[in-house]
């Protein structure tokens, strides 16, 4: 078979992929023999379908091929013999022994006696190669590793176990270019194409009300019948943007929204955090409407949004848009509601419509008025869009294909042709005609990236959008392609939260970024300039143009709204001259005397508090909301905690040896079912047993030191409270073996990145032993620390081990041969205090050190354990834990007075705080602090604490989407 034979199964493959045909890419890949799926292979042993597996398998090699053909069969088919003698079902072993193994009797008939002789026993364990079988699931993970092992030396799976790199919906891309080069020659190619079928050559047909099934078909042919839609527009120069601060509007929340007037220029609407709306006169700076969030007919309104309000009656403004003609606003809500306001001047706004949209939040409304009717587009975390009559408030479509939360709408008009774009927080971008055929177009954004998309008026389709790990991508996409045309240069590679952008006419693109906006020229890739707007911008400001381009709004810290002005925009807010200067701005409706006034009082007032001040109160004392969970069981202190690594789940584990895990339910208050502080979890208990929870051996000495480590996958727990090691199965609660430490007690562990078989435990006589769990053999010790090892980090980057002590030494070993390559004593830690527990965490670049001392904080490059930043406590309370956020941009700490501190990474500074009285319920003791401390692996704005009086608490920032 040709090479292009191959790369066409492959291409198939991943349409199915992404297509969902999940079955049907099975049965190809064993039909075609090109692709060995390993995933899918070891699915199947996982879960014991041993002939499922041996059928896939066979698509690929038969057992007397070579002698690796042969070891796999015979491993498959003799764990599936083990498994029937484990369960006692003597009838499907003698048919096995019978029908699949004896074919290996030919070559080794000694070891098939033994097998046979399995069968005499009561327990195949007695036998003494068996003696350390463990349960089915740990045996299926053992024999699945050894199988992927000789499946990867075996020379015929060679080239067929790794998947092509290739473009997603590359298959797509291809028919959509073959569809294009055909119009191209057509003897009359037309401007809007009717291409109904792939099934024969496209040929050109007149023009009738069908709508064409390929948006980007017409889109090329315009770029080639003469109607250039790049390039025509001429770009202006650098001094027409709006760089001038004339007004400060001031509002009691932080901002979420913004959107001018699309007629009146200088009216602008914004939205809070607080479910508030206000109309502003930019102008003259006066607010002509004002409104906080009511529902208009509670009676009209689910159960589910009843509920979902009864239970949180606080919900924030997620958008605000205006209708064409500016004669209607709508507002989205962070809680199921749309309403919509009539707007007839100065300051009569009507409330006319309010719809119950979607389960969860409203991310986004947009207008459109496909055959001439007014629609409100609407879309939320339900994965649905919807379409609703403005008039009526009856739905007329609702369109369905995201798999996951639908973040951000974009509608266009072409050639008479109606269409949006939608985007997906998982990255995903689709394009919807008016009907009921589906998504038309299927892209992904840049890195996968959360992403808003906006079109200029001249027709330049750009998105801007943040990844899970914070680098954004500002870019103009080629729409006949589906391809990335020109991606703007210039963006922080690591943002925390997500990047806004917005277009200036057809002139210039602008984003809010490392506080400051950053300005394109559409037809350039490099920054062109940025404006500071005299600073005091958040990290990535939200900012909006008015219609002509002479205004910038920008949202700033302390709840103000900056309006920048062009000089084009002086002459329409009628300011000019040294009209412009100071005296012109507006704070609020307050005026700016009495900000001045009160920020004089504050600066006198804390020059006259001196020394008297308590540790922190120097900094901003931050709110935040909080979710104490719910445990009927009576423990101790929390000494480790730590999430599951999708973010649905959280484990504890308390001095007295329990371990207490949480998880939380998917619903329609909690469509992702990630950890939230919005819903409780469920306290996870083992069913139909005397022992209901995961506990560990306990020890009569009182120091010993509770550790635990979660396997990648989070299947397995090990974990010890001075006494035994015990590895646990985290699904079943079932303790799937245990064994004393070689030499002293663990006091901490840490699964190997690769290898899950792989441990690594710090003892109490100062050594840290790599043992493997599975042969039950201590493989290294490592010697170097002076006090007993209370931290261990594993760099899967680096390959290394990192170790620290309470002896306040770090120390790095090689993870391959596990030689010591270099070391560093915190020499910062005051005397006397040393002999203290040192912890340390990678930050998920996986190449800085977060060391943490009651003392000390530092992050160090784990190359040459080079300190690059600092931060000594001084007269705080000494610290009890600390963490990056899974961003890495932000350090949580926690301090003995039950402080948590949140820090900015990078440089190391302290920046808030937050008191115990603002997360622990009233009624709980205060003569507790947090001695453990996590961070959310997905939501870098989320950590929880666990405590000495024994109760986990989840933090996160007062209103959801906002920062610190």
């Amino acid at each position: 078979m040709t090479i292009l034979h191959k790369e066409l199964v492959f291409l198939i493959l991943q349409f199915l992929e992404e297509e969902g045909f999940k079955e049907a890419a099975r049965e190809l890949e064993r039909n075609s023999g090109y692709f060995f799926n390993m995933e899918h292979f070891e699915e199947l042993v996982l879960k014991g379908d041993w002939v499922g597996a041996e059928k896939y398998l066979s698509g690929f090699t038969k057992f007397d091929d070579n002698k690796y053909s042969t070891k796999i069969y015979f491993e498959m088919r003799k764990h599936n013999y083990l498994e029937a003698l484990d369960n006692n079902d003597r009838a499907k072993a003698i048919h096995i022994l019978d029908n699949d193994l004896k074919v290996f009797s030919l070559d080794n008939k000694d070891l098939f006696n033994e097998m046979t002789q399995l069968l005499t026993l009561n327990n195949i364990r007695e036998h003494e190669s068996l003696s350390t079988y463990g349960d089915t699931e740990t045996a299926r993970t053992i024999v699945v590793q050894q199988l992927k092992k000789i499946i990867r030396a075996n020379p015929i799976f060679h080239g067929k176990v790794d998947f092509p790199c290739i473009k997603t919906q590359r298959l797509r891309s291809l028919l959509n270019q073959s569809l294009n080069w055909q119009h191209l020659q057509c003897k009359n190619p037309q401007p809007n194409p009717d291409m109904r079928t792939l099934f024969v050559d496209h040929v050109w047909t007149p023009p009738h009300e069908h709508i064409p099934f390929l948006l980007n078909a017409d889109d090329l042919c315009e770029n080639h019948m003469g109607n250039t839609v790049l390039g025509s527009h001429q770009r202006t120069n650098i001094i027409d943007l709006p760089k001038k601060v004339v007004k400060i509007l001031t509002e009691d929340s932080s901002q979420t929204s913004m959107e001018f007037h699309p007629v009146q220029h200088t009216l602008l609407l914004v939205g809070t955090s607080t479910g508030y709306i206000g109309l502003w006169e930019v102008a003259s700076g006066e607010k002509l409407f004002g409104w906080n969030f009511k529902v208009w007919n509670i009676s009209a309104c689910t159960m589910v949004f009843k509920t979902a309000l009864l239970k949180d009656p606080q919900l924030s403004v997620n958008r605000t848009a205006w209708s064409p003609d500016g004669s209607i606003f709508g507002v989205a809500y962070s809680k199921h509601i749309v309403q919509m306001y009539a707007y007839y001047g100065g300051n009569d706004v009507r409330q006319q419509l309010e719809i119950d949209a979607h389960v969860g939040s409203v991310n986004d409304l947009a207008f459109a008025a496909p055959h001439k009717q007014l629609l409100v587009i609407t879309c939320g975390d339900d994965r649905r869009i919807q379409a609703w009559d403005i008039a009526t408030g009856g739905r007329i479509y609702s369109f369905e294909g995201h798999h996951a939360s639908v973040y951000s709408l974009c509608p266009r008009t072409k050639n008479n042709t109606h269409f949006f774009f939608s985007t997906s927080v998982d990255g995903n971008i689709k394009a919807w005609l008016y009907d009921y055929l589906g998504p038309r177009v299927n892209y992904n954004a840049p890195g996968r990236a959360c992403t808003s998309m906006a079109y200029t008026t001249d027709g330049q389709l750009l998105s801007c959008g943040t990844s899970n790990s914070g680098e954004s991508f500002l870019v103009e996409w080629d729409e006949s392609q589906g391809a990335i045309k020109r991606s703007y240069r210039g963006l922080q590679k690591s943002s925390v939260g997500a990047v806004k952008f917005d277009i200036m006419k057809n002139q210039f693109v602008a984003a809010g970024n490392e506080n400051v906006i950053k300005v394109w020229n559409l037809d350039g890739d490099d920054l062109l300039t940025t404006i500071d707007a005299e600073g005091g911008l958040p990290e990535n400001p939200q900012i909006r143009f008015n219609k002509d381009g002479t205004l910038l709004a920008v949202y700033a810290k302390e709840n103000k709204i900056k309006v920048l002005a062009s000089d084009s925009g002086l002459q329409l807010l009628g300011i000019c001259g040294s009209d412009s200067d100071e005296s012109s701005r507006v704070v609020g409706e307050k005026g700016d005397t009495e900000g001045r006034e009160a920020l004089n009082s504050k600066l006198i007032e804390e020059a006259n508090a001196g020394k008297s001040r308590k540790p922190f109160e120097s900094y901003r004392h931050t709110q935040c909301q909080s979710l104490l969970l719910p445990s009927n069981v009576k423990v101790e202190k929390i000494s480790r905690l730590i999430y599951g690594s999708a973010g649905n789940a959280a484990l504890a584990l308390a001095s007295n040896g329990i371990h207490l895990l949480w998880k939380w339910p998917v619903n329609d208050l909690n469509l992702t079912g990630q950890v939230t502080a919005k819903v409780p979890p469920e306290l996870l208990k083992r069913r139909n047993s005397s022992t209901t929870l995961m506990k560990n051996d306990l020890t009569a000495n009182t120091e010993a030191v509770p550790c635990f480590a979660l396997s990648k996958n989070d299947c397995y727990l090990i974990s010890s409270s001075g006494a035994k090691i015990s590895i646990f199965n985290t699904l079943t609660f079932k303790t799937v073996v245990s064994f004393m430490p070689p030499s002293s007690e663990a006091t901490c562990l840490a699964f190997h990145p690769i290898d899950n078989n792989i441990v690594a435990i710090g003892s109490a006589d100062f050594t840290v032993l790599v043992h493997n769990v599975r042969l039950n053999e201590t493989i290294s010790v490592l010697d170097g620390h002076t006090g007993r090892i209370s931290g261990l980090a594993f760099s899967n980057t680096l390959n290394i081990l990192v170790s620290t002590g309470a002896d306040a030494q770090i120390i790095v070993w090689d993870a391959a041969n596990f030689k010591r390559q270099r070391s560093r004593s915190l020499l910062e830690i005051p005397e006397g205090l040393h002999q203290s527990d040192t912890y340390v965490q990678f930050h998920p670049d996986q190449t800085q050190l977060l060391a943490v001392h009651k003392s000390y904080m530092g992050i160090l490059v784990a190359n040459n354990l080079e300190c690059v930043a600092k931060w000594i406590p001084g007269d705080s309370p000494p610290i009890s834990g600390a963490t990056f956020s899974c961003d890495g941009q932000k350090i949580y700490a926690a301090f003995m007075d039950g402080t948590v501190g949140i820090f900015a990474s990078s440089p190391l500074e302290f920046f808030s705080w937050i008191s115990l009285h603002s997360y622990l319920p009233s009624s709980s003791s205060l003569n507790v602090y947090p001695a453990a401390i996590a961070a959310h692996p997905q939501k870098p704005n989320q950590f929880a604490v666990g405590l000495t009086g024994g109760e986990v608490v989840v933090i996160e920032p007062p209103s959801p989407g906002t920062e610190w």
